[in-house]
């Protein structure tokens, strides 16, 4: 299940299109002996439906929205 989550910091806007961005994770475990509670992956989306930038998944939080902001 993929779930939007509050940032806890800026989120800058998307570098192409100037739309908003949101943290999303999702915790659908790969592997059965992952704890299904705990997120697997982490990215930065545009919340603009036209736009078409390719988000880069992390496997922490802190590394996604790093990767994000870098690119505005």
């Amino acid at each position: 299940m993929i779930i939007e989550i509050e940032a806890g910091v800026e989120l800058k806007a998307c570098p192409f299109c100037g739309g908003d961005a949101v943290l999303r994770t999702e915790n659908k475990p790969k592997f059965k002996y992952t704890d299904p509670d705990e997120p697997l992956l982490f990215w930065v989306k545009c919340t603009n439906a036209r736009c078409a930038v390719s988000p880069q998944s992390k496997d922490k939080q802190d590394a996604a929205i790093e990767t994000w902001n870098r690119r505005a």
